[in-house]
């Protein structure tokens, strides 16, 4: 079936699987818009309007599902995208396959190369395929879910795909191929839905414009089709109050000294016990704790024996800067033998200073210092000399492109490898450092970053933040170019810098879920829980995180400044999300209370490993307390907050939606 839409061509074609069997489908055009299929078995009919929009509706006397194929014609520099799943081929030249799915012809012997790939329209954040050109980007979306009585959940999943060289496509049922993408190294039996009548229905795009900046408008419009916006319970003084509890006095570990990631094995025990301590500077560790919870503390007006704990940990750290590299060591305490080596040793990288950790830590350390100057007048000299001393050694180290660099020597000021996106916190931290000293040579130098790690946000394959994810496309190195932009913009008034947060935000939301999914597996399945508003972590760690709701602020100052409610939509969905998300402790989870969160949350059948201990049934959370993945709630909660004057008592009272009124209504 020919489509002639704004200057693209592109041939329909229909696909009918059995369980035995697949076969093409030549349809009957009975009219325009109109075409129908018929068969011994099968009856089909697919309609669409002049807006592209289309139905399919199915009737068999054999379970059956349907591939509609959307093939682009005539085009180059094809690029296929489906949000948080496939990013191109999942930059596959610098992350050697076996780990997580890349869409190739190239290396035929591993189980995870593939000239196709599909999934469950539910494991994308957006239900839709997409392929970007030159010229733009078309793409084809479907509903997630359609209704089938006889299926024992009541309804069934529908699939999207992507096939070599040039067709994006979604599926009516869906089939997971060539496996299963369970979890980075597991690719696991495939699984699928077939049916004998329901329908579905989507729309078919064509945007000409901007290459792959094309492929926002389209997300943009699949969003507001399936948006569907988390409801918190509690007003914001008892957000904040649980958070501050839980990490006082059940995430706190006097005998590590220090905050935790904890576990406990359900059903059988409920109770929290730390595995290991958060002593790395950033990341996941120490850095992006103190921060949230000294705001908190200020916002509620609590201050104890537990905040000089917080004070201890950056007092810690800042006395840490390896004298023969200028960086800081990577722990701000030996660990198991090692100043560097932390949880991540071993996945890719191992004795060697880190990007993330260095770049991510001086980050919060400006951040925090900052925070108390501004709020209460006390100057933590220490913090902010030990910050600059090793942002100082990352700029001597900043190559002239703008690349600062990924791991580094512990011996001497000396990159190691330089491919990755990491290096972009050292952008953000030169921002930050800028705003506070007005030293021009940090300006300079986040200007150069934020030129460099733009091409990675153009291109839409941000990589090489996290360390554990073997270079694979990520949503986590992006947080820093989004600070770093905006940051640059309320210091210059640069619109250059306004259109490179626009554009960061815009590919924070290739990660970030537009749809409620419907979990398979306890304690989501069935729950109120709501995945709008979560952002996967990773191609490779294919869960929701928490970490996306710690740009909040950012994407606020987004909308403020360009008056384009899309931007708030999106901050309100992700704060809504983790709050709404941490409503589920205890009463859904079993165990926890307000203010513990976990770092994975399931919304389809990714990273499905967790097992309940009595039937060994895969859960949908892990049953763990992550330090980190609190924080960033935290972070995002009071960051909406912090910045209101003569904070009053009435506002703790209210409602996040009353707080994003309340905001709404300071800029109109």
């Amino acid at each position: 079936m020919k489509l002639e839409l704004n200057g693209f061509s592109m041939e329909l074609a229909f696909t009918i699987r059995a369980e035995s069997d697949e076969y093409m489908a030549n349809p009957l055009k009975i009219s325009t818009g109109l075409y129908e299929y018929n068969d011994t078995n099968l009856n089909f009919i697919f309609t669409i309007n002049d807006n592209y929009q289309y139905r399919l509706d199915m009737e068999s006397n054999v379970p059956l599902s349907i591939k509609l194929s959307l093939q682009l014609i005539g085009e180059n520099d094809i690029y296929h995208l489906i949000p948080c799943n496939i990013h191109g081929d999942n930059n596959l030249a610098n992350a050697k396959p076996g780990f997580f799915p890349n869409l190739t012809y190239e290396y035929p012997e591993s189980a995870s190369t593939s000239p196709e790939w599909e999934f469950r329209a539910d494991r994308a954040s957006h239900p839709v395929s997409i392929i970007a050109c030159a010229k733009g980007a078309v793409g084809i979306s479907v509903n997630p879910y359609s209704g089938d009585v006889k299926n024992k959940d009541g309804f069934i999943r529908n699939g999207v795909f992507s096939q070599l060289p040039d067709t994006a496509g979604v599926s009516l049922g869906y089939r997971n191929f060539p496996y299963t993408f369970t979890s980075k190294e597991m690719l696991t039996e495939s699984t699928e839905h077939r049916t004998l009548k329901a329908f579905a229905a989507g729309r078919i795009y064509a945007i000409s414009g901007d290459g792959r900046f094309s492929c926002a408008d389209i997300i943009k419009d699949v969003y507001y089709q399936y948006r569907e916006c988390p409801s918190p319970t509690h007003d914001v003084k008892t957000y904040l109050g649980g958070f501050l509890d839980s990490y006082e006095n059940i995430n706190w570990s006097d005998e590590m000294n220090a905050f935790t990631n904890e576990e406990c094995r359900l059903p059988e025990n409920t109770k929290l016990k730390p595995w290991r301590p958060l002593i790395a500077t950033g990341w996941t560790g120490t850095g992006v704790m103190i921060y949230p919870l000294l705001s908190a503390q200020l916002l509620t007006g609590v201050k104890n024996s537990f905040t000089e704990k917080l004070y201890g940990l950056f007092d810690e750290m800042s006395d840490r800067i390896n004298p023969a590299s200028g960086l800081f060591y990577d722990l701000i305490r030996p660990w198991k033998g090692s100043d560097v080596n932390g949880w991540w040793a071993g996945y890719m990288v191992k004795d060697c200073h880190c990007a993330y950790t260095n770049g991510n830590g001086i980050y919060y350390l400006l951040k925090t210092y900052n925070l108390l100057l501004s709020k209460t007048g006390e100057d933590k000299n220490n913090w902010q000399k030990s910050a600059l001393k090793a942002l100082n050694t990352a700029i001597s180290l900043q190559r002239d492109d703008g690349c600062y660099g990924y791991t580094y020597s512990l011996e001497t000021p000396k990159i190691l490898d330089s491919d990755g996106f990491a290096g972009c916190w050292f952008a953000a931290s030169c921002a930050l450092a800028y705003s506070i000293t007005k030293e021009t040579h940090y300006l300079d130098s986040a200007k150069k970053g934020l030129e460099y790690y733009y091409g990675f946000v153009k291109n839409l394959d941000c990589w090489g933040s996290p360390m554990d994810t073997w270079k694979s496309i990520d949503q986590e190195g992006n947080l820093a170019f989004i600070r770093a932009a905006v940051i640059l913009h309320k210091l210059t008034g640069n619109p250059e810098y306004l259109d490179m947060a626009v554009r960061s935000a815009e590919y924070e939301y290739l990660w970030r879920y537009s749809i409620k999914s419907r979990p398979e597996f306890r304690p989501l399945k069935g729950s109120d829980w709501n995945s709008c508003g979560g952002s996967v972590t990773s191609v490779s760690n294919p869960h929701i995180h928490p970490m996306g709701v710690n740009i909040t602020a950012e994407l606020l100052y987004i909308y403020k400044t360009t008056e384009d409610d899309y931007h708030l939509h999106r901050a309100i969905d992700g704060l809504c999300w983790g709050l709404a998300t941490a409503d589920l402790y205890p009463k859904t989870t079993g165990y926890g209370q307000l203010g513990v969160i976990t770092e994975r949350y399931c919304p389809s059948d990714g990273l499905t490993i967790e097992k309940y201990s009595d039937t060994g049934e895969s859960s949908g959370i892990w049953f763990t307390f992550n330090g980190w993945a609190g924080a960033s709630i935290l972070e995002g909660l009071t960051e909406t907050l912090i910045n209101k004057n003569n904070l009053s008592s009435d506002l703790l009272k209210m409602t996040i939606m009353d707080i994003f009124k309340y905001n709404i209504s300071e800029v109109t």
